[in-house]
């Protein structure tokens, strides 16, 4: 669990300002995940899975490292999840032939670059409704949302060529000519 400000100041030492540093907002800078939708799409479409779904499903993959992989906790704690990704990832690993003991080695192929066949049920919705995903005025409202708390450029993940370049395209086009 990380601190704020406030809570970092009260324990090492005097504030920035008390100790000889700016005290000035600091430039931000927003990593996120976007994508517009087209008419009638949905969060679940097969072109949103596919173009984002390999940049959300390693959360997943944390949260099952937590639960139980060999490596570090995040602080992404999900059981319930994690026990999903759990099932999913033995039954893909058996088909493989994978030794229990190298699970891990099945969670993080793909990581990032392509979903694993079955993993596309790890794309939720909720996720993707927090990241800039929506119509054109959905991504312009949560744009500004986040300027006004203090964010000051956004940075859009891709993962694919061809999805990036509709990612590009398509803010262009429906978010940045418009604002």
């Amino acid at each position: 669990m990380g601190l704020n400000a406030h809570q970092c100041s009260r324990g090492g030492g005097p504030p920035a300002g008390g100790g000889g540093r700016s005290t000035e907002k600091p430039y931000t800078v927003g990593l996120t995940t976007g994508l517009v939708l087209q008419d009638g799409e949905g969060f679940d479409s097969g072109r949103v899975t596919r173009i984002l779904g390999p940049g959300m499903v390693p959360g997943v993959h944390a949260m099952w490292e937590a639960a139980y992989g060999p490596g570090a906790n995040l602080g992404m704690d999900n059981p319930d999840l994690a026990g999903e990704y759990h099932s999913y990832i033995r039954g893909y690993s058996a088909a493989k032939g994978t030794p229990e003991d190298r699970l891990y080695l099945d969670v993080h192929e793909g990581h990032m670059v392509y979903l694993k066949p079955g993993e596309e049920r790890f794309v939720f919705p909720q996720v993707l409704e927090r990241s800039l995903v929506g119509t054109g005025p959905e991504i312009i409202e949560k744009i500004e949302h986040l300027e006004s708390i203090g964010v000051d450029n956004i940075a859009l993940t891709a993962n694919d060529p061809a999805g990036a370049r509709e990612i590009i395209d398509d803010f262009s086009r429906e978010v940045i000519q418009k604002r």
